[in-house]
């Protein structure tokens, strides 16, 4: 069944958030190892597992082994491969916290991990995460970042160009996090079925929706007053049309200076510009740990369910006068404690480690892509790629910004 052997299979969720630095790791095992690696989307690129052979399987989260991918991929590849979790999100308020924490003995006992930070993985261990089954590596992502800002200028010039932004002005950045605010009724509903506190998941769709009706007269008057030019980022689930619709409904209309915008990575956008900001996106720790200025808009106390460890250690403003104060005296937040580390390095030493483990394992019987076709996520994987391919209007708009041609490396 499988026609190409690879050393490292990389699983993909969010394009914008993961394909540079998964690509960026790839691209180092190949050039200092010698070792083969692709990256699939886990909503267009299904179809092709049954052509590669890996002996480890990246992905991008795992709560538990009946969780997916990781049922379809443990289903099709069995206990011959090594499985490690990325954990794309580790900066967790204490509602996300619970609903992520590991929920079996295959993610506790089995899967490897790896951990940003020593407090990452006293939280894996508190909630019964083998200490050997941990490597800590820091972010990859702030690699990326860094190797970007040597050429800041000329990324600057060509988003300025395509863009239409004026490199003279600053660029104010704002990847903003009101995801839940847009939530249905039917979608939280799941999510607290799936084991998400009932009075906290109504009471993050109330807190967001009060902000953001906060946040859309406060981005206007800046961008009405200020001299900077504004990228706002909805969250990857949220469509540039949604927040067309709510500056409509709660403004009346969009100042000229404010770009809807999701072209290119978050981490293009953070190093080309002068200021980042959002409601409670990581993109502004991330942004602070490579030195840029940064801020909060929190016009309202964050409940303390939804309040990581990091959101005092940047600037916080609630309204314009606020901003203006910080914009003026240049004292929004920022740092670069980490510049020394290589931290895709420490991934790259953990993948080797984990690859001789993969060749000391037997191959174990599996069900065979056949068997596992009849499940309703891969034949909705099989619909989305095809309809990637011939007929891109039809993809949900939302889904399709993940989309990405499928990469091979070496």
């Amino acid at each position: 069944m499988f026609k190409r052997e690879v050393d490292v299979l990389f699983i993909v969720e969010h394009a914008d958030r993961e394909v540079g630095t998964l690509s960026n790791i790839a691209n180092r095992l190949a050039s200092v190892a010698g070792l083969r690696s692709e990256i699939l989307s886990v909503n267009f690129h299904l179809q092709k597992l049954s052509r590669i052979k890996p002996k480890l399987v990246v992905l991008p989260f795992v709560l538990c082994e009946t969780d997916w991918p990781i049922s379809l991929l443990h289903n099709l590849y069995g206990d011959g491969v090594v499985y490690l979790n990325f954990n794309w999100e580790q900066y967790l308020a204490p509602v996300n916290a619970e609903y992520k924490k590991p929920k079996d003995s295959f993610v506790r006992d089995v899967l490897k991990h790896i951990a940003w930070t020593e407090e990452f993985k006293s939280y894996l261990m508190e909630n019964g995460v083998a200490e050997k089954n941990i490597t800590v590596t820091g972010n990859a992502a702030y690699c990326l970042m860094r190797q970007l800002k040597s050429n800041e200028k000329d990324l600057r010039s060509m988003l300025a160009e395509q863009y239409g932004l004026d490199e003279a002005r600053d660029w104010l950045f704002m990847p903003i996090n009101y995801g839940w605010a847009f939530s249905p009724d039917k979608l939280i509903n799941e999510k607290i079925r799936k084991g998400y506190d009932s009075e906290k998941a109504w009471g993050y769709r109330d807190y967001s929706v009060k902000c953001i009706r906060e946040f859309l007269p406060f981005i206007t008057e800046v961008a009405e007053k200020s001299d900077y030019e504004i990228i706002l980022r909805p969250h990857p689930s949220i469509t540039i049309e949604d927040y067309q619709s709510v500056f409509k409904e709660f403004v009346g209309y969009a100042p000229k200076n404010i770009h809807l915008n999701k072209g290119y990575t978050i981490g293009e956008w953070i190093v080309s510009s002068q200021l980042v900001g959002s409601s409670w996106s990581t993109s502004v720790w991330d942004a602070y740990n490579i030195g840029k200025p940064v801020f909060l808009f929190t016009p309202y106390e964050m409940p303390e369910w939804l309040l990581v460890w990091w959101n005092k250690r940047v600037s916080n403003v609630k309204n314009y006068q606020e901003f203006l104060a910080l914009s003026e005296s240049k004292t929004f937040s920022g740092s670069d404690e980490n510049k020394n580390i290589d931290e895709v390095k420490n991934v790259i030493d953990a993948i080797k480690i984990m690859l001789e483990e993969a060749n000391q394992i037997s191959q174990s019987s599996t069900k065979g892509l056949m068997t596992i076709i009849r499940e309703k996520k891969v034949i909705a994987s099989l619909i989305n790629n095809l309809l990637m391919t011939f007929y891109p209007s039809k993809v949900k708009k939302s889904l399709s910004l993940d989309y990405f041609k499928h990469i091979r490396i070496r």
